[in-house]
């Protein structure tokens, strides 16, 4: 994975002096208890004014709350320093207890609130808005709240010492224009409170709306300089900035390069049965973004001319190459480049036939945008390293803009900024919120971005943009290698099962679970770029490792399954285009990939992950999503060539009922593109949706697996609900050991605040037997959805015909029913075999769909 974490502009120069105000004012910062750093002059210099650095130095205190009508205060965001530096490990746990307090604490303001929201307004909108029947109150903003970034970018920091503070981004206010005359007043107040001259500066960019604090030596000299802009209307908020860089794990050890891979990839990731049947991402067209193309490589090379942002649909693999960056892929190492590498996963295929296509959707096309850059002086030389640096436009239109162009909706990203899973600001991004908003407002497109290579640090490393909400976030699982067997000491748990230790861990700070997947990510071999000022023609191949390769495996799988529902494969495993999808919502995609079958672990067989928020639901597999003929019981929302999505208004619900076999487990998957979470808050959840099961005639409800304390998940837009045969059967003891059984699916809109009503997709392996009841609002349509499986489904006109039979059926149903009930014991019963349907009302089966209706007419009554 690409770590980066800032931009073009230029990152903070750490060792550039400061100026000061006067001579006490150097003295105040350079020999001040609160910095660590012992000036060599502060003895001769400044001989009194140096606090002894043995005695006991007050922590610095951000945050006092004052206890009722008292004067006493207690601190509740502050860190100590000591010689050693200063630690901020518990910078965000403080944070969050602080923020609980005003919104949940004995303020009868706050607390008599359903909802809180955060907006932008002028003093007279101020006023309209609080004469709004449903406004309780309005004020102004906590100047602490402005913090809530910074403090979450320090959820996964270590226990190490910090000698000096982290360079800071101090984000303003959309409408306000930094210019020389706005900073030099900055700097004016600045220097009042810290003796510093010149704190700040302009950025380059004058579309940045963004302000770099670069690190101070002295802690107070920073928190004082943080408060101070806190206060000031015109920031919205600060957090960490980070210089761009690239990390790439090499494979490890060394000398695996070469031995290969005993199991490909296609065959972990299930795709081998629609590969087979020609579904390689024909016609599909798939955005990489990264640090650039070796376009002389055999896996992506093509006749056409070298075209840079110019849109050529015709050509064989490469139909845009948007150049930010240089034009050329860079590799720390000269050769083996990050993007040709991740590209060569996803859809590399052999130009020349001459070797085998490395890519697991070998036929789908690539609109590339260019985001890498090396320094000339070091770049191409060997055995000296040479970061390669990623930039990106201010402007996310800009930056995604030419491959939507160009026919991209699925992205692969694998590249991000490590320590913060949602708020980091950047000087080139706003925030990585910004993906939120605009997949909320184009559901079809779906981001598949790499989690981070953190995971030895533990839990809360989810980098960003991978944290965000409506992203499906790829973590790295191992590979099954037989080759290296002999060379390990535990070889059991070197399997596609076992999660690579450096893959990030969840959860996000505000609670949610991350990654959604984890796809093979060790010693993954694909094209290999040559130094980027060659052109020669090659084919060779290298291994890389880390989430960066398992990111573009499950995006070349949701390439597969858009062409798989695009040509109507999932009607009845044949390619049958008037029944595809011409439009395919991400949700649909997402939680088609999520539900797997398949369970990890973190290195060791017996180390489960019990903590799902760690983690979601393991490796994805095709082959049990995509059915070729075999008619497997999977169901899906939205299903038909409409582009509407089924939808659930503010307490709204739709129920949907299905049956379940013996040794059967059900499972149901909801996903909904969450509108994007203010950067303040402590949850970032929108639109709470909730999902349940539950069984008729019993009280009993089964909750999500991420619900909190077993009942509703509040903070995920994603939820899945699983529950075996076994379990249901003790709630209904009227059926006999091996009957059908009957369980309803509730997807409920508990708070959908934003919007009218909320879209989702929903997924559940097992046969459908149809919508009971639903949110029948004219702004949330649920329509009657159709089997994936040659199945038969209650229709409208049935309703109709059946009701104008009247009471002789009334009779007839009665007889059949008695008699069912005289013939049901505690006996085993034939199940029905694949290529037989139920009637929803009772046990009757029947190969014949039209069987089946005439029956339904005859014998049961609406």
């Amino acid at each position: 994975m690409l770590l980066s974490a800032s931009s073009c502009y230029g990152d903070p120069v750490e060792s550039a002096a400061w100026t000061f105000a006067s001579d006490t004012a150097w003295c105040d910062y350079h020999c001040s208890a609160y910095n660590p750093t012992n000036h060599a002059s502060c003895a001769t210099s400044c001989p009194h004014s140096r606090l002894l650095m043995d005695g006991d130095v007050d922590p610095l205190q951000l945050i006092l709350c004052r206890s009722g009508n008292t004067t006493a205060v207690n601190p509740m965001l502050s860190f100590p320093v000591t010689p050693n530096g200063a630690e901020l490990a518990a910078f965000w746990a403080q944070f969050q207890a602080t923020m609980d307090l005003v919104l949940e604490g004995c303020n009868p303001v706050l607390t008599a609130c359903s909802t809180v929201a955060v907006v932008h307004a002028t003093a007279s909108d101020m006023a309209a808005i609080q004469g709004l029947a449903c406004v309780y109150h309005a004020a102004l903003l906590p100047p602490f709240m402005k913090l809530s970034p910074l403090a979450r970018s320090f959820a996964a920091s270590s226990s190490s010492m910090l000698m000096a503070s982290p360079a800071v981004s101090i984000a303003f206010l959309d409408h306000v224009a930094l210019n020389a005359t706005l900073v030099s007043r900055l700097n004016a107040g600045l220097e009042r409170v810290t003796g510093v001259v010149d704190v700040l500066s302009l950025p380059h960019d004058e579309q940045v709306n963004v302000l770099t604090l670069r690190p101070f030596e002295n802690f107070r000299t920073w928190v004082h300089t943080l408060l101070w802009l806190c206060e000031n209307p015109m920031v919205l908020y600060v957090t960490q900035h980070r210089r761009l860089f690239e990390t790439q794990l090499p494979p490890s050890p060394p000398s695996h390069h070469r031995r290969h891979l005993d199991a490909d990839t296609a065959n972990i990731m299930g795709t081998l049965g629609a590969q087979s049947r020609g579904i390689l991402g024909n016609d599909v067209v798939v955005a990489v973004t990264d640090s650039g193309l070796y376009l002389d490589h055999d896996q992506i090379d093509q006749p056409s001319p070298r075209e840079f942002d110019i849109v050529n649909l015709n050509a064989r693999k490469v139909v845009l190459y948007h150049v930010i960056g240089d034009k050329v892929d860079q590799s720390e190492t000269v050769t083996c480049g990050h993007g040709t590498h991740v590209t060569g996963i996803l859809a590399g295929s052999s130009w020349s036939q001459t070797s085998p296509n490395v890519g697991l959707a070998p036929n789908a096309k690539v609109a590339f945008t260019d985001i890498g850059t090396q320094d000339p002086r070091c770049a191409n030389i060997p055995n000296i390293k040479c970061r390669v640096d990623l930039a990106t436009p201010w402007n996310l239109r800009d930056f995604m803009g030419p491959q939507l162009s160009a026919g991209a909706r699925i992205f692969s990203y694998s590249w991000g900024l490590p320590g913060d899973d949602y708020t980091r600001v950047r000087t080139d991004f706003k925030s990585w919120r910004d993906f939120d908003q605009l997949v909320y407002n184009n559901p079809e497109i779906l981001l598949v971005i790499a989690a981070g290579n953190s995971g030895d640090n533990g839990t809360h490393t989810i980098a960003s943009p991978a944290g965000a909400k409506n992203a499906l976030t790829v973590g790295a699982s191992l590979s099954s290698v037989e080759s290296l067997a002999s060379s390990l000491a535990c070889p059991a748990v070197f399997n596609p099962q076992s999660v690579a230790s450096f893959s990030s861990q969840g959860p996000t700070t505000d609670g949610r679970i991350k990654p959604d997947v984890v796809a093979p990510g060790l010693i993954v071999v694909s094209a290999r770029s040559e130094a980027s000022n060659s052109m020669e023609k090659t084919s060779r191949l290298c291994p890389l490792q880390g989430t960066s390769q398992a990111t573009p495996l499950v995006a070349g799988m949701a390439v597969l399954l858009t062409e798989w529902l695009r040509d109507g494969w999932w009607k009845d495993g044949e390619k049958n285009v008037a029944v595809g999808m011409k439009s395919i919502p991400a949700a649909l995609l997402k939680a088609l990939v999520i539900p797997g079958d398949s369970t990890t672990s973190r290195g060791l067989s017996h180390a489960r992950w019990q903590n799902p928020k760690h983690s979601r639901y393991g490796l994805p597999d095709m082959s049990s999503v995509a059915s070729f003929g075999q008619n497997a019981n999977l169901t899906f929302l939205p299903n038909t060539s409409a582009s509407d999505s089924p939808a659930v208004a503010h307490k709204g619900e739709h129920v949907y009922s299905f049956i379940m076999r013996p040794n059967e487990t059900l499972r149901a998957t909801l996903v909904w593109n969450d509108p994007p979470g203010t950067l303040f808050a402590t949850k970032l959840l929108q639109n709470d949706l909730d999902l349940s099961i539950t069984v008729p005639n019993s009280t009993v409800i089964f909750h999500p697996m991420s619900g909190q304390g077993g009942g509703k998940d509040a903070l995920n837009n994603v939820e899945m609900v699983s529950v075996a045969y076994d379990t249901v059967w003790p709630l209904t003891p009227a059926a006999a050991d091996g009957d059908l059984l009957r369980v309803d699916v509730h997807v409920a809109g508990f708070a959908v605040l934003l919007g009218r009503s909320q879209p989702y997709a929903l997924v559940a392996s097992s046969g459908l037997i149809g919508p009971r009841a639903g949110d029948n609002a004219a702004d949330s349509p649920s329509p009657a959805p159709l089997l994936t499986t040659s199945g038969v489904v209650w229709q409208p006109w049935m309703t109709i015909l059946v009701a104008a039979l009247g009471g002789a059926l009334v009779l007839v149903g009665i007889v059949v029913w008695v008699l069912a009930r005289r013939r049901r014991g505690r006996r085993s019963v034939n199940i029905p075999s694949p290529e037989q349907d139920m009637c929803p009302y009772c046990d009757f089966l029947t190969p014949d769909p039209v069987a089946l209706v005439d029956h339904v007419q005859r014998v049961h009554h609406s």
